[in-house]
């Protein structure tokens, strides 16, 4: 009797190991001999939507999948905010290094805008101290703030046409000194909305925008615009 207990555990921790085997062997990436092992970046290129962003500094919001063989990363940051500057370089950081990441392409500049060149001028400790004063002062953004105080041999390629840059920037400057004239414009013209909407729509649509305005969730605003339409006979509308 013992000895056909004894078996069968040992038949059922043979089982046991071998599916845990199988587990892991799924799990992990399989090289074959004289292969090749898979690269982090070629791993994106088959899985974009496994990237792995550091949540502390930022959130992965898109991604989409490309007909070519192309990896871009686009970081959405806060300009000339030290906080916002101080993420983006933290993302870079962890980016370069577990994907090899080299390559980042600039707003703001045109060309090679990269400055490990100049850091032989100084110790890393003086450039860390140097580089924090810039950043902090809005003078570098985080790339190149990344690019003083890292060994990443990093590469900051500028992608601005410089004349539309600075047509940009006058049209701006211009826009901001006409400002306050232009939202009491756009003041008046709502203020004009809304009575013409007080007297023309219906109560229901009126509640409706309301609560849109008032940053209603989806859950609640979508039940009533349905309700609004099937009140409205359009349930039966549609493509003849």
């Amino acid at each position: 009797m013992r000895t056909k207990q004894n078996l069968r555990l040992r038949i059922i921790s043979t089982v046991l190991c071998a599916t845990f085997l199988a587990s892991e062997l799924h799990a992990a990436p399989i090289a074959l001999s004289g292969a090749s092992p898979v690269l982090p970046q070629e791993q994106l290129l088959q899985h974009p939507e496994a990237m792995d962003v550091p949540l502390d500094f930022a959130t992965l919001t898109e991604v989409h999948r490309g007909s070519k063989d192309i990896f871009i990363i686009h970081i959405q940051d806060a300009h000339s905010n030290v906080s916002g500057q101080q993420n983006l370089s933290s993302v870079l950081d962890a980016l370069m290094e577990k994907y090899g990441v080299r390559l980042v392409l600039s707003e703001g500049g045109e060309g090679d805008c990269s400055l490990t060149a100049i850091k032989k001028v100084a110790s890393p400790a003086v450039w860390k101290r140097v580089a924090k004063s810039f950043l902090l002062r809005g003078e570098i953004q985080g790339e190149e703030y990344l690019n003083l105080v890292s060994e990443h041999p990093m590469k900051i390629i500028g992608v601005e046409d410089m004349s539309l840059y600075d047509v940009s920037l006058e049209n701006y400057a211009q826009l901001a000194q006409r400002r306050d004239k232009a939202l009491n414009h756009l003041r008046k013209i709502e203020l004009a909305l809304d009575k013409v909407k007080n007297r023309l729509y219906p109560k229901s649509l009126h509640d409706y925008e309301l609560m849109v305005k008032k940053g209603t969730g989806f859950e609640k605003t979508f039940p009533e615009l349905l309700r609004m339409r099937q009140e409205a006979g359009l349930e039966t509308m549609g493509p003849e």
